[in-house]
């Protein structure tokens, strides 16, 4: 789009600023909805706000400004659940900083935010840890909420028949995170999800990289169910990035589970689509295992149950040839990949775009639905052809869809699409239909914004 006037362009950002703040407002009401059902599920007498400031020397109970905000995270973490059952919900402000700190709890009522906004302005690090046990930097339940922080260094570790989750964040019963960059983290031997376990619970807007799954040791095989994140139950992650984390070693468990990302549901009909996965990124993620010998199975996602939507899933590579990189579907009865763009994942020097581990062989082309992806599968009826040169990743490192994108316009057009944005903040029907994939296409001379 160019712009003759200086008038028209400002026309088009007020209207975009206008559908943003739409967008915005939807989400808004929803979050007063679920907030209403909390207020008459328990009366509250009011609601409170603790501050923490690294090492305040003039530290004091309530923590209640700056000048008297607590030391640490912990301690404020602590006092609020000791008056969350009188406040009703209870904000902790984090100023800036990093926070050497790890295994912070946080219950039902409580918020833990970064004060300023910026995500990278809060760091929630702890120092370095090399034992086989688990070291969680923040698990979170209920109705707890974490926002605007960096997650660091956490660390999952788990022996045969046992697992442990999220090292970096675990989610469970409810719980939100939001606005949040987890990296460098870490798990091993049955270690679900080394940055983030998402479980019956709710991810906006985050972004999980530099994240890796090995082995302890050379011998330790391992067992990848989401070397990145790991999603299960009830649970929304919606607008995050997965991207640059790795699984690396020279042994490995057989598995149909693998991925940067995984979904894994029961097959039961209550629980089966109940998990999605929307408007995300999932790119550039590796597995370097040499031993050929059993699966890791969907460099980027995989999917046992729930729904994967409008999501790009491009430049995932596996050593090991025969794997699938793209996404893997397993199970002929549930689980669902429907508008997403699937292009350039390797397995070893072979284009791998996408897997379908079906025992009966009946049902599979219904795995896939509205994708962009090649080469087609010739029982795929709904799904077009990706073209190369019509997609990059700009100087900024942003995906961008290109002129003559077939995933333009070609997505399968769904309720939730109504008042939603994409990955980068854009009306999800920025033209009037949804694109495949995370990223609306913006014609030249456009905007994008980016909500953070």
């Amino acid at each position: 789009m160019k712009y003759n006037t200086t008038q028209a362009r400002h026309a088009v950002l007020r209207e975009r600023q206008v559908r943003l703040i739409n967008a915005r407002a939807l989400r808004f009401a929803a979050l007063l909805a679920c907030a209403a059902a909390l207020l008459l599920a328990k009366p509250v007498e009011g609601s409170t706000t603790l501050y923490v400031a690294k090492n305040n020397e003039s530290a004091a109970e309530p923590y209640a400004t700056w000048g008297t905000a607590a030391a640490d995270v912990k301690t404020a973490v602590a006092y609020a659940k000791s008056i969350v059952e009188t406040e009703g919900t209870v904000e902790i402000l984090v100023g800036a900083g990093q926070y050497n700190e790890a295994a912070i709890s946080l219950t039902s009522g409580i918020t833990l935010r970064g004060a300023t906004g910026n995500r990278d302005d809060v760091k929630i690090w702890p120092s370095s840890y090399t034992s086989k046990t688990t070291q969680k930097v923040i698990e979170a339940s209920g109705s707890a909420v974490i926002a605007d922080l960096t997650i660091g260094n956490g660390y999952v570790y788990a022996t045969s028949g046992s697992w442990a989750f999220g090292g970096g964040a675990t989610l469970t019963g409810g719980a939100t995170i939001t606005n949040c960059h987890i990296t460098a983290c870490t798990a091993h031997y049955y270690a679900y999800g080394a940055g983030l376990a998402v479980r019956n619970s709710y991810a906006y807007d985050c972004l999980v990289d530099s994240c890796t799954a090995k082995p302890f040791t050379s011998a330790t095989p391992i067992q990848l169910k989401g070397f990145a994140v790991f999603i299960d139950g009830k649970s929304l992650v919606d607008r995050c990035q997965i991207v640059d984390n790795s699984a690396t070693g020279t042994k490995y468990t057989s598995n149909y589970f693998g991925g940067a990302l995984c979904v894994f549901n029961s097959s039961s009909s209550s629980y089966a689509n109940s998990c999605i996965v929307r408007n995300c990124l999932i790119a550039r993620n590796s597995v370097t295992y040499t031993d050929s010998t059993s699966g890791c199975i969907g460099i980027g996602a995989s999917l046992r149950g729930g729904i994967i939507d409008n999501c790009t899933i491009v430049s995932n590579k596996s050593s090991v040839a025969g794997n699938s990189a793209g996404v893997v579907t397993y199970h002929e009865d549930y689980g669902t990949v429907r508008n997403c763009h699937i292009a350039e994942n390797y397995s070893g020097d072979t284009l791998k775009n996408y897997n379908i581990i079906d025992p009966n062989k009946t049902t599979y082309h219904k795995r896939f639905q509205y994708c962009c992806t090649k080469p087609q599968h010739t029982s795929f009826t709904s799904c077009v052809t990706d073209v190369d040169g019509t997609w990059e990743f700009d100087k900024k490192g942003d995906f961008r869809l290109l002129k003559g994108s077939p995933c333009i316009d070609a997505a399968s057009q769904q309720t939730w699409m109504a008042g939603a944005i994409d990955l980068y903040g854009n009306d999800r029907k920025l033209y009037g239909k949804a694109d495949i994939g995370a990223v609306e296409y913006v014609k030249s001379g456009g905007f994008i914004v980016v909500v953070k």
